[in-house]
């Protein structure tokens, strides 16, 4: 391949002697269905956990699905109905069809739940049993509703169990599942051990699921390294050399994004804390060009708090971050490219980046690779290093004999990319050879840069056109895709199917010690067996027989069959984890190049090895030696050693509760006195409870807290579809909520007078509720608009805040610190207070018309009848003619947008006094004609 390139060839794993077992079979009732391969250390993790609420934490592409589908497979039974949750429509489409596969006869099929599936339906569905698929918000309101047969509920199963820390929807669940069906289990599954590994994360995340125990599941683990020992990888390992240029453009970049992330780190102040401890500056930006780093995520999850030069780094490190993944991947033209595409598209706002020293030279280097230098001498295109370490590759494997026990598809070849760009630059270069990609390429840049306008060179594929395929991720004919590969593959397993019955044909047919017909013509095995039976018996039995045979059949000469003579498919895939799987499983590749090192994708070819240790499997690994790539993949094995680590000894101070405790507390209600000649007092049979108080809460709001923590207060939940109001407390009171980022969009957006208005119309009583959580406790961005911040951007806000308070006196700001102290402030403003109808508070409609007594000091009903034809209003353009013309009222402002005279502010400007005065009074429609009328130059005392 070249001496810029260093081979080393070893299995991936050391092979041991330990046991020949590494996966058991569970047979169904027909062959090829509902058979489940399980390897050892996943038997294993089932058969201890049978019995557990558990929160099983595996590692990056240890087989999460598998041992998923096989919990599923296992409870796929109409006796037991089990409650699917957090999966998306893809994580649907990739287990449904597998565990339609796995479960034969005798297994209730799986079902999916969603909004398409009415009330009546559902109820029937439930009782059908088996493993159901259901969205979180269906089954929260046909729990509150009672819809679920509770006791019929076996367990609950959540996917991708770390986001159930940025969700309280399941927890909910989950917490009423405890409460209805303490003898159920719960059994969550997760794959990102780095998103639990924070200091306390590992705690909340138990305590919202409801589990007893924690089951990590690293790389390292003994049973994992024990199973994939018994069947190493064989690995074929190909450093290759970084150019001196490329490896100083590659320097450059990350440069770069280090000084922007200490810019960053400077606008924070120094208030904020550090959660890594005792970090430094540096190590906090070791890993910066290659993840977002933890000020990113929090200044990202504030970003309407941000500041404008916040805003600005964020944006150029992601730009940054790309450029450096296009230098590592694709050819110096494309960044070049893409960074002129930058310029343009920004003329008048160029990135800062742009304009700093280091970017100069890094411009200069990508013009020399690119072959664009305008130095003197002529400049030559370079071409990555590894298009000509991947052309050396796929000409030895063309070259390779055909190895034995291959798959049924032959020795195909599997090329694994990092994105999509990179899959279709190798499979133009996989069809089209080298010389005419280096100048397809340079078409990207104008004539004057030094591109070309044509290809004058051969077109030379390194494989055969024909066979060479694309399988790109997230396409919406990905089925197709999927479908022309099965069916291709179905035609080349019946011809090896018809191989192999000629083959056997040719077999000894008869155990009686004769000869085979076929084999005597040789006059070989005949000769040899009456030379060893001197002296000897006659007889001898079929073991010896057939070992005889197999020994002159390895003597005979056989036919060297190439890879290149049976037309083998090359499949180019992104590292995507569902292609990976989907790939490996259907392809059943003999030849795997990895053309970007990826850690999970090494992972997943151990699995398939491992289910399928007959066949042949070769790796081809390419890396830059010392390179940006090489630091990528040792930084995300270095980041999940450590999030083991800390999860480790997190697990030593668990706190576990023997029993759940799921008792709800009792409402808060004044005992009126009741005199006993007025009705003999409380007249409520003994033994019949207190029908517990009711909150409204739209269903939106169940991704928040609150409603959990007023479900425990003891207050009945009543979930619905709100388009006024976040939670109706009483028949006149109503809540809108809003978080201070939320409150500061809504107030930038103008959401929030929207809001307020159609509340006053329909309720006596409106409050608004600002909740600020447990995010907002370190000051990240120097506190925001309601903690003190002096920007220009905080202070228009706090202005927006103050305009809404004026404009709307009858409404109540509350502010709350969390949850806890939100439910507070409900139970004093529900207190013995009816409780309000969930037909009445449906079917208040936010597209109403705003009567224009709303913004006057009038109260309204809260029966309040709709209007025959509602017709929107803009509340940005109401508010600002509002500021505009002072002297108008709330119900002339309204009158102005409702005619059809004056459509845009343009018609308003344009309108004579005559027009106006059909709309406003004489003396506002004379006022509104002076002031578009009046002449700039005319001097007024």
């Amino acid at each position: 391949i070249g001496r810029m390139t260093e081979i080393k060839e070893e299995p991936l794993s050391e092979p041991e002697d330990d046991g020949d077992v590494i996966l058991e079979r569970i047979d169904g009732e027909d062959e090829g269905e509902g058979e489940v391969d399980i390897l050892e250390y996943e038997t294993n993790l089932m058969v201890d956990t049978m019995d557990d609420d558990v929160l099983f934490v595996t590692a990056r592409g240890l087989g999460l699905e598998r041992l998923f589908i096989n919990h599923l497979v296992m409870y796929s039974d109409q006796k037991l109905l089990v409650f699917v949750l957090n999966t998306s429509t893809l994580d649907e489409s990739f287990l449904i069809p597998r565990l339609k596969t796995l479960t034969g006869n005798g297994h209730a099929a799986p079902k999916i739940i969603n909004s398409e599936v009415s009330n009546k339906d559902r109820e029937a569905i439930y009782l059908e049993g088996g493993v159901q698929f259901i969205t979180s918000r269906i089954l929260l309101v046909d729990f509150l509703c009672g819809r679920v047969p509770s006791d019929n509920v076996a367990g609950i199963v959540v996917y991708r169990a770390h986001q159930i820390l940025t969700s309280f929807q399941e927890s909910f669940i989950l917490r009423m599942f405890r409460e209805k069906k303490r003898g159920g289990f719960v059994k969550a599954f997760t794959d990102f051990p780095t998103a639990i590994s924070s200091l306390g994360e590992l705690q909340r995340l138990v305590t919202r699921l409801y589990v007893k125990r924690v089951r990590i599941v690293p790389r390292f683990d003994a049973d994992v390294k024990a199973t994939f020992e018994r069947t190493p990888v064989s690995v074929v390992e190909l450093s290759v050399d970084v150019p001196p240029l490329l490896r100083r453009c590659h320097s450059t970049l990350v440069e770069l994004l280090k000084v922007c992330g200490r810019e960053l780190k400077t606008t924070v102040g120094s208030g904020r804390k550090n959660k890594s401890g005792d970090e430094t500056e540096e190590e906090s930006l070791t890993g910066i060009a290659y993840l977002p780093t933890q000020l990113e995520k929090e200044i990202e999850s504030r970003r309407s708090f941000a500041t404008e030069k916040q805003r600005r780094l964020l944006n150029e490190i992601s730009q940054l971050r790309k450029l450096l993944q296009t230098a590592e991947n694709i050819d110096a033209c494309t960044l070049l490219a893409r960074i002129t595409a930058m310029k343009t598209e920004n003329e008048g706002d160029v990135p800062a980046w742009m304009l700093s020293s280091m970017s100069a030279r890094l411009f200069t280097d990508i013009e020399s690779l690119a072959g664009c230098s305008k130095q003197k001498g002529k400049a030559e295109f370079q071409s990555p290093p590894k298009w000509s370490v991947y052309s050396n590759v796929l000409e030895e494997i063309a070259d390779l004999e055909v190895p034995e026990n291959v798959g049924d598809t032959g020795p195909s070849v599997l090329v694994f990319t990092s994105d999509d760009s990179l899959t279709r630059q190798l499979a133009d270069l996989t069809k089209t050879g080298l010389e005419y990609s280096k100048q397809a390429v340079r078409r990207q840049l104008p004539v004057v840069m030094g591109g070309v306008s044509r290809v004058t060179a051969d077109v030379s594929p390194l494989w055969n056109t024909d066979d060479v395929q694309m399988f790109m991720r997230d396409q919406e004919n990905h089925g197709e895709i999927v479908k022309e590969l099965q069916a291709n593959q179905k035609t080349a397993a019946r011809a090896t199917k018809r191989r192999r019955q000629v083959a056997q044909s040719m077999m000894p047919s008869t155990d009686d010690g004769k000869v085979q017909t076929k084999i005597l013509q040789f006059g070989i095995l005949h000769h040899k067996k009456k030379r060893a039976r001197k002296g000897i018996e006659e007889q001898s039995t079929s073991k010896d027989y057939e070992e005889e045979v197999k020994q002159e059949e390895d003597e005979e000469p056989k036919e060297v069959l190439k890879v290149k003579d049976m037309r083998a498919q090359l499949v180019i895939a992104p590292h995507n984890q569902r292609n990976k799987m989907q790939q490996l499983e259907t392809l059943q590749p003999a030849f795997i190049i990895l053309y970007n090192t990826d850690m999970v994708t090494l992972r997943q070819i151990e699995i398939y090895k491992a289910l399928n240790a007959e066949r042949a499997l070769r790796v081809y690994v390419l890396q830059y030696r010392n390179s940006t790539e090489e630091d990528r993949y040792l930084s995300a094995m270095s980041r999940e050693r450590f999030a083991f680590e800390n999860l480790t000894r997190e697990m030593q101070t668990l706190l576990v509760p023997r029993a759940f405790n799921a008792i709800r507390e009792e409402p808060p209600k004044l005992r009126l006195a009741v005199s006993s000649r007025a009705g003999g007092g409380d007249l409520r049979p003994e033994g019949e409870e207190e029908e517990r108080p009711k909150i409204i809460v739209d269903m939106r709001e169940f991704q928040s807290e609150l409603p959990t923590v007023i479900y425990k207060k003891g207050y009945d939940v009543v979930a619905a579809t709100l388009e006024v109001g976040d939670y109706v407390l009483t028949p006149d009171t109503v809540v809108e909520r809003k978080a201070l980022d939320d409150l500061t969009q809504s107030l930038q957006s103008g959401r929030v007078f929207k809001q307020t208005e159609q509340m006053l119309r329909h309720y006596e009583n409106v409050v608004l509720l600002v909740e600020s959580g447990v995010k907002f406790d370190s000051r990240i961005v120097n506190g925001g608009p309601f903690q003190g911040e002096l920007s220009r951007h905080c202070r228009d806000i706090r202005m927006q805040l103050c305009m809404l308070v004026r404009k709307f006196p009858r409404m109540r700001i509350i502010w709350s610190s969390d949850p806890d102290n939100s439910a507070e402030f409900f139970t004093e403003l529900k207190m013995n207070k009816p409780d309000p109808d969930v037909a009445t508070a449906i079917s208040f409609h936010g597209d109403d018309a705003v009567d224009a007594s709303v913004d006057e000091s009038q109260p309204s009903t809260s029966q309040a009848t709709k209007p025959s034809k509602p017709k929107k209003m803009n509340a940005v353009i109401q508010r600002v003619l509002t500021e505009a013309f002072p002297f108008l009222g709330g119900g002339d402002i309204r009158k102005l947008m409702m005619s059809d005279k004056i459509k845009c502010v343009a018609d308003l400007f344009r309108a004579d006094k005559e027009t106006l005065a059909e709309i406003l009074s004489d003396a506002h429609a004379e006022r509104i004609a002076l002031l578009t009328s009046f002449d700039f130059g005319t001097n007024v005392d």
